[in-house]
């Protein structure tokens, strides 16, 4: 984390899942201006954090499904997404490109890309995220050089849990959600 941070210049976050929610595990500021803190232990919902969306993204569809039947979505900013429908359409997006997008829906202001680590049987175990102003991250230049940053510290931390990477490990993410 502290050597994403330092490369990104932005805040790192890594978290796990309980249920419906995101717990943060630790928080890592950058030396520049902007500083997003979320204090260890905070909560929030899958639904609004790029954190929570790429680990249920990479559950395998069942499991989505399940949680999805008594999940409610709290409106937390006007982007936030609020159903299910909109949830599958983001998960898709999320298993196409390897990561997830904070647009703004848990907090306006605020953008953040992350994706996930892995155990040995491929499952996601938790999730890295680096956030950011917004302005910071709207042309798709950004986006990539931020992406590559967060996808490559999450397949470091995995390989460093004996993650299972696949055959491909600039993939993996595919071959984790085509389960």
């Amino acid at each position: 984390l502290s050597r994403l941070s330092a490369e990104a210049q932005e805040t790192a976050h890594l978290a796990t899942r309980s249920g419906h929610e995101v717990i943060y595990l630790d928080t890592v500021l950058p030396q520049s201006s902007f500083v997003m803190y979320t204090p260890v232990g905070a909560r929030a919902p899958v639904h609004s954090t790029a954190l929570g969306k790429a680990m249920v993204a990479f559950l395998p569809d069942q499991e989505i499904h399940k949680l999805l039947q008594r999940y409610t979505f709290q409106k937390l900013t006007p982007n936030t997404i609020d159903s299910a429908e909109s949830m599958w359409g983001e998960i898709e997006a999320i298993r196409s490109r390897g990561f997830a997008l904070d647009r703004e829906e848990s907090t306006l202001g605020v953008r953040c890309v992350a994706s996930v680590v892995v155990n040995r049987m491929g499952y996601p175990v938790a999730a890295i995220s680096v956030s950011t102003a917004s302005h910071r991250l709207q042309r798709e230049e950004a986006v990539n050089a931020l992406s590559t940053m967060v996808c490559a510290a999450c397949r470091n931390v995995s390989r460093a849990i004996g993650g299972n990477l696949g055959p491909d490990p600039e993939l993996w993410f595919r071959e984790v959600s085509g389960r």
